[in-house]
């Protein structure tokens, strides 16, 4: 990487373990400050929604292809099903996608050689219609009585798993008020050993 030719010089190998490890400890910092930051304007109100109309086709093709690296680091598969017709969806596409990419990233820390696949769906009731974005994954998952503390603000379910897998403890309850925040849901079905499926959910038109 850059850092190591930087170094220069036959004495650089030795140093490129640590700079590896200084690196991915860097950016898990990076991540959690900006989770934090998010969270708190969230908190505060003072997180500014701005809604748009996009194909949500769109951000699913846009999500996958960022996501997919992540997703093969671990040696996982991904998978996507979703309907022909998605439509157009009126929402914050900024704030969908990175809902959606917190379920994924979330999904590919806790999954080995597995298989993630996104679903995306519309869905009619008589409040409207909904857009469901959900990730299933063949991970680790989560006991039952361990869910609620998985969508809370740094709930850590096991500090161990936390420490080996670099969770923060922050992509579900985030990608959860991010889902709040436009009128949606987060969903969470999981059995240990077997795995998770989390799921967002968005008025198809949020009218403010």
């Amino acid at each position: 990487n850059e850092e190591a030719e930087d170094m220069g010089g036959e004495t650089s190998e030795i140093f490129i373990p640590d700079l590896e490890k200084i690196q991915s400890a860097g950016r898990h910092l990076l991540g959690l400050i900006n989770d934090i930051l998010d969270l708190s304007k969230i908190e505060a109100g003072k997180m500014d929604i701005y809604y748009e109309s996009f194909l949500v086709g769109d951000v699913i093709t846009d999500v996958k292809n960022t996501i997919q690296p992540l997703i093969e680091a671990n040696g996982n598969e991904l998978v996507l099903e979703t309907e022909d017709e998605l439509g157009t969806m009126h929402s914050d596409m900024t704030k969908v996608r990175q809902a959606m990419l917190n379920l994924l990233s979330n999904a590919a820390k806790f999954t080995k050689k597995g298989t993630i696949t996104i679903h995306a769906a519309r869905r009619q009731e008589d409040a409207g219609e909904w857009i469901d974005l959900a990730v299933t994954d063949t991970g680790i998952g989560i006991a039952a009585e361990d869910i609620e503390i998985a969508m809370s603000d740094f709930g850590q379910v096991d500090g161990s798993l936390s420490r080996k897998f670099e969770g923060s403890g922050l992509g579900l309850p985030l990608s959860r008020k991010l889902a709040e925040a436009q009128g949606g849901e987060l969903f969470i079905q999981s059995e240990p050993g077997v795995g998770t499926t989390a799921a967002v959910v968005f008025p198809k038109s949020r009218i403010v």
